[in-house]
């Protein structure tokens, strides 16, 4: 049997290349008890290719299942999380272990498919995505590079590299990306530059993954919303609108500080009307949920705060993100960083809720399709009656992901 408690001594002196590991893997401070019944947890730094060129330090939590591994080594699931914020203090391993997340405490969303992965005999690395991490370790304050392609693929990419050079023989090379909404789409991003990984190790071996609620068709997804809410105005249906509203413009805090991140020349004045303004820069350090709330509260303010005798205004009539002038300057941009637009390696399932309003079922399908027509091999498990993150909870989805990951893994998982 391979040594079920890796040394973790493989750490190079001096990374310079994109997956060496920065230092040495360290015990996490702090991680849900669940996940420790199960596994020994460490925080990985690790190099990978930063958006604006060069190298850049990334971290990533690794969990380790305890007792005896296989013969041949542990398969490896790089997991990829949803949408938290744009900041450094924002990446998994640093409220996961602070146990401060601003909305949910103490409180992982995703500990449960943790547990469920080690559990079932895989090693895990929950990457953090460039930028996302402390700044102690060398993580770049400079901000994420949101829904970026090819940055958020090379977190992927390189948290299995460094895995791999890290835990050496204790892991077998076979690994697949596993992620939800944003995450989702970087398990998919992470297919596309599979053979990224194979150039910088060799015994990596890409078998697929899941992509639960991927975020896809992110543009045209942001002009539906802005066509519903003008509709809704026009009708009169004002609180209808305003979820509308909210979405388009907390999203866009985001898109924005991600292009300004990635080096692409963007004025927000140039983008927001005075209240979108003063939103973005007061929210620069909020978690998305936070940056919703908020931004319904004020849309809900402009609308229905009038002077005595004075017309309710129109809820598209909002100073805040426009749209058309973000259709000229970032669209073509946010298009090319589409994810599914080529032939992918591995086996990928797609698992999508029905009743999902951040994802919706029918842009997944049409993700799926479009795989499908490039050649990919790609299969799609739709629940009817399941939200965005009611997916994250329900037994049949997990039930269906371990189903997958055994037949990725039939010849190295415990089952």
């Amino acid at each position: 049997m391979t040594n079920n408690n890796p040394t973790l001594d493989s750490a190079v002196a001096d990374p310079t290349n994109a997956g060496d590991v920065v230092g040495r893997p360290t015990p996490l401070r702090r991680y849900p008890e669940d996940i420790a019944a199960v596994a020994a947890g460490s925080l990985l730094a690790y190099r990978m290719p930063a958006v604006r060129g060069g190298l850049t330090t990334a971290t990533a939590m690794m969990f380790v299942p305890k007792g005896p591994a296989p013969s041949n080594g542990f398969p490896l699931v790089v997991f990829c999380h949803g949408t938290e914020g744009w900041v450094a203090s924002f990446a998994p391993s640093v409220w996961v272990q602070n146990g401060g997340h601003p909305v949910y405490g103490g409180h992982w969303l995703y500990g449960d498919w943790i547990v469920d992965l080690v559990s079932t005999g895989h090693v895990v690395v929950a990457v953090d995505y460039e930028g996302l991490g402390d700044p102690a370790l060398g993580v770049p304050q400079t901000g994420h590079p949101y829904l970026n392609r090819s940055s958020e693929a090379y977190s992927a990419v390189y948290g299995a590299v460094a895995a791999k050079r890290a835990l050496g023989p204790a892991l077998s090379g076979a690994w697949a990306a596993v992620g939800h909404s944003q995450g989702g789409r970087v398990a998919i991003g992470a297919a596309e530059f599979a053979s990224d990984a194979i150039a910088a190790e060799p015994s990596l071996d890409f078998r697929g993954g899941i992509a639960a609620s991927p975020s896809t068709n992110i543009w045209a997804k942001l002009n539906e919303r802005w066509a519903q809410a003008k509709k809704k105005s026009t009708s009169g249906d004002l609180a209808g609108a305003i979820p509308y509203l909210a979405l388009i413009n907390a999203y866009s805090f985001m898109f924005v500080r991600s292009f300004m991140t990635s080096g692409h020349d963007i004025d927000p004045s140039e983008l927001y009307g005075e209240r979108g303004i003063d939103l973005f820069t007061r929210l620069r350090d909020a978690d998305i949920v936070i940056m919703l709330d908020e931004a319904t509260k004020d849309i809900a303010r402009f609308i229905y705060n009038t002077p005595e005798g004075a017309r309710i205004k129109r809820p598209d009539t909002y100073p805040g993100f426009n749209v058309e002038a973000a259709n000229r300057r970032m669209g073509p941009i946010m298009e090319a960083n589409e994810i599914g637009r080529v032939r992918i390696p591995g086996d990928m399932l797609v698992i999508q809720g029905a009743a999902d309003a951040y994802t919706p079922d029918y842009w997944t399908i049409e993700l799926v399709n479009r795989m499908l027509a490039d050649g990919s091999y790609v299969r799609l498990s739709l629940h009817a009656g399941t939200d965005h993150y009611g997916l994250l909870h329900s037994p049949h989805a997990k039930a269906i992901m371990r189903q997958h990951l055994s037949k990725l893994f039939g010849d190295f998982s415990r089952g």
